[in-house]
């Protein structure tokens, strides 16, 4: 494809914000664009996502497509077993973690199939932050990566569980800390925000560097090198019209289910600032969770994007 919306986009940062018109060209061009897969997947799933052309079962989702697939699949998980507590086991003054605790069956995370152990125990570890590991289990992510790839064999389809005493049966971890990071990293929602302003705005800048590369050969005129510059200083407004574009964006989930994300004010202490939301549907029961949090004000963004 020609790449010289791509420069239009970025030479138009030099004299005003980006609004909603220039942003949703900038993201329709990303998602006709052909690069290699592993070239900006975030923005180019964010696109995807905007363009309304996501549905999860038509092939391997993309980075943005899969987080959302956990929250999920999480959200699914924690309804169906507080589905099957039996509250009249429940004894006075047990605490409610606890009670969880007392009615968890750990024997599950014996053999899990391959495709949930990639979802949750490999990919997962993404959806949270080191601060989160170091919190819960006094560990670091990388860690407790390390403790579940050793404390687990893959065969056939399933991953089995290692026996304690056997080489990396445990990952250097005790049985029952391994067995708390399994069940935690499957019912956390706990997440990381789901598109970082960082990773977008890293992105941005491999396209830019791309677009010097590519135009060279051409002969055309190259992008501007200040193009880096004019990107940070509007990239706050920028990354608040990508969050809107996202607004009313339905993503359809393997088993049917749909999930409706919305951008608009925050609640909280993040009242009034532009936020991200997710409404999920596991089991059919509405379920709404904030994905992404931002400082700019809603004010502001709205006025370049909604109006």
């Amino acid at each position: 494809m020609k790449f010289s919306s791509f420069r239009t986009f970025f030479a138009s940062l030099k004299e005003k914000p980006p609004d909603k018109r220039s942003t949703g060209r900038f993201l329709r061009d990303l998602f006709e664009m052909d690069p290699p897969p592993d070239f900006m997947p975030v923005l180019r799933d964010a696109a995807a996502l905007a363009a309304g052309a996501y549905r999860i079962r038509t092939g391997a989702a993309g980075a943005v497509a899969a987080r959302l697939n956990r929250r999920y699949l999480r959200l699914r998980f924690v309804q169906e077993e507080l589905g099957k507590l039996d509250f009249k086991k429940a004894k006075n003054g047990t605490a409610f973690d606890d009670f969880i605790f007392e009615q968890t069956d750990f024997s599950t995370y014996n053999k899990i199939d391959e495709d949930i152990f990639r979802q949750f125990y490999i990919d997962g570890f993404d959806d949270f932050s080191s601060a989160f590991f170091e919190k819960a289990f006094g560990i670091s992510r990388e860690a407790a990566l390390a403790a579940v790839r050793k404390g687990y064999q893959r065969t056939g389809t399933l991953y089995l569980q290692r026996k304690s005493g056997t080489p990396d049966g445990s990952g250097g971890l005790p049985r029952f800390l391994l067995l708390s990071i399994m069940r935690t990293l499957q019912t956390s929602l706990d997440f990381l925000p789901l598109i970082a302003a960082e990773e977008i705005l890293a992105e941005c800048n491999a396209l830019i560097r791309f677009l010097q590369k590519e135009t060279r050969p051409l002969q055309e005129t190259l992008i501007d090198a200040e193009s880096f510059f004019y990107l940070a200083r509007n990239f706050n407004i920028f990354f608040g019209c990508l969050l809107c574009s996202l607004d009313k964006a339905v993503f359809t989930h393997d088993d049917g289910m749909e999930t409706l994300l919305t951008a608009g004010p925050g609640q909280g202490k993040a009242a009034g600032n532009l936020a991200l939301y997710g409404v999920f549907h596991p089991g059919g029961k509405a379920c709404t969770i904030p994905l992404v949090s931002t400082k700019l004000r809603f004010d502001t963004v709205q006025t370049s994007f909604f109006q």
